[in-house]
This record gives C-alpha cells, structure tokens and sequence, in this order.
C-alpha cells in the first residue's frame, strides 16, 4: 500500500526576538487548519528547540486540494491588480537596505542568520508543494514580498526575510477580510476610484468569511 502524503515541518532558524519555535509553528498550523483536510499533531511538543509540526493526510486528493486551495484566484487577483495599475512599489516596501552580496557570501536572499525566521518542510510528496511554491514565489515578486524557496531532498527550506513575510504566508488567500487586513499594513493611500476598483476585485476573487 502506498504511504499517504505527510508533511513535517520545524524551524531551523529563529530570529524573531520574542517569538518561540512553537509560537511561530502554531501560526502555521492555524493556516493549515483554515486551508488544508488534514489531521495535525505535535512532536517534541516540551522541547521548543526540536518541536515538530507533524501533518498526515488521508488521502492524496486531500493534499493536493491543500496545496491548489486559492492559488488560481490569488494569481488572477494579482494579474486584474496589475491592469489597474496598482502601486505595488508601495505594498511592503523595505525598511532597510538588503544585505549587500559579498565575495565570501553570496546573498540570492536571506540567510540564517539575518532573516526572521526559517522553516524546514520535509515530505513525501514534492510535486504539488513546489508548484504551489513556484507560484507563490511569482506572485510574491509582483507584490513585494521577500521569501524564498530552497529544494532539498526530501522537502523544502523556506527562508522569510521579514515579520511581514511570514506573516502574509499564512494567511487565508480567499478570504476576503484578512487580504484587507495585510493591504491596510502598507504605505499606499488609495484614491477613491482605485479604492472602488480594489474592492470589486476581491469581491469577485475572494470571499467574506464573516467570523474572520
């Protein structure tokens, strides 16, 4: 019989400041209980050093709704945003200058030891995660996010260079309230007709889930 689909994930680098491993790992699993079937239990759960977010599914169709649940609407309600000429250069601007690359240390992005926080995601089903990921990766270079994806054998290390990108990552991307939510966090002062046209999209590519 063949293994049904899991996922674990733990975090290989924390550099939140107040934040504990399991702090951060009980955001993600919050994500996953809004997005994903899936049954989720703790390993390690006293040790916050090697706590474990483990989640097993029961079936591959389960997985791979998971991992498709939103990302066509989010990929069309980012490309109706571009027609529109949305300011993204305004969404998440960065606060600071990105580490400058240098000979000894090349930087394609955030390292261990300056980014916020990194999660190492390990699986027995790669293919529908990594175009979850490629997607994301693409839709986070249009808005301006900073994380980035690195495939390893058996899973995924996921790097997020600011408390805002991390944070963006585990929201519901149906839902309508919490896109808002994230938008409100930006510098951008909307016009009203730009602010009508916004509004009319996540109408149409999002919900209103009411108890959010």
């Amino acid at each position: 019989m063949e293994e049904l689909p899991y996922i674990h994930i733990k975090i290989i680098s924390n550099n939140s400041h107040g934040m504990t491993n399991r702090d951060l790992l009980e955001q993600v699993a919050q994500k996953f209980r809004m997005t994903h079937v899936v049954d989720i239990t703790w390993r390690n759960a006293d040790d916050d050093k090697n706590v474990t977010l483990d989640l097993n599914y029961k079936s591959q169709k389960d997985f791979e709704a998971g991992y498709s649940y939103g990302s066509d609407n989010f990929v069309e309600f980012v490309q109706a945003l571009q027609q529109i000429d949305f300011p993204f250069h305004l969404l998440f601007p960065l606060e600071e200058e990105p580490v400058k690359e240098t000979e000894d240390s090349p930087q394609e992005g955030p390292s261990l030891s300056t980014c916020y926080c990194v999660l190492e995601y390990s699986t027995n089903r790669k293919n529908a995660m990594r175009r979850n990921y490629q997607i994301n990766w693409g839709t986070g270079q249009i808005l301006g996010t900073r994380f980035y994806v690195e495939e390893i054998a058996n899973g995924f290390i996921m790097f997020f260079d600011r408390p805002l990108d991390f944070s963006i990552a585990q929201i519901d991307r149906l839902d309508k309230n919490a896109i808002i939510s994230i938008m409100a966090q930006s510098r951008i002062e909307l016009n009203p007709e730009l602010e009508a046209q916004i509004f009319s999209l996540l109408d149409k590519f999002t919900i209103d889930h009411p108890n959010n």
